[in-house]
């Protein structure tokens, strides 16, 4: 799999395939503007694999949701803050009781805090079951990351949003 990835960029931090397992998990972190959605987008393609925007979950549950949980997701969109383990998780599970992802999935951006990253193999196991997880991190210059980011001009990716979620 790493193969598809342009040498110098990227590393493997974990997999899981020598386990056998069918299931394939596949997530893709790095800095925003490092190639995430890029390089997720050619796995997804390569393996039939359906791709999980988390940034996306993010957006469209702050534009369409009016709970709680869409006021939430608008006031760190805003803000340009990341999401607290706690709102994190509503939002990954919302996406994942879909049955689209049930087989694999690619996973592009997710994990900004600790809590998130610890239980990821739990919260796939979950909803997904039994999974061969493979995590690529792309490597690129934060400045690089956020020039990118401001370049592709959404709606919360202000010069200011962006570099205040660089910042925290």
């Amino acid at each position: 799999m790493e193969q598809r990835l342009r040498a110098g960029l990227s590393e493997v931090l974990y997999s899981s395939e020598a386990q056998g397992r069918k299931k394939q998990v596949i997530l893709v972190m790095g800095v925003e503007g490092s190639g995430k959605s890029v390089h997720s987008e050619l796995i997804a393609q390569r393996y039939g694999l359906p791709k999980v925007v988390m940034g996306d979950e993010f957006r469209k549950t702050a534009e369409l949701d009016n709970t709680e949980l869409g006021i939430a997701c608008r006031r760190i969109l805003q803000e340009g803050i990341y999401a607290d383990d706690e709102l994190f998780w509503k939002v990954f599970e919302n996406r994942f009781n879909k049955d689209d992802v049930k087989d694999g999935v690619v996973i592009d951006g997710a994990f900004r805090a600790i809590g998130q990253i610890e239980g990821f193999r739990e919260k796939i196991k979950e909803y997904i079951g039994d999974a061969d997880i493979t995590v690529f991190f792309l490597r690129a210059p934060v400045w690089q990351g956020a020039l990118r980011a401001i370049e592709r001009g959404g709606r919360y990716d202000t010069p200011e949003i962006v570099l205040s979620r660089q910042n925290s």
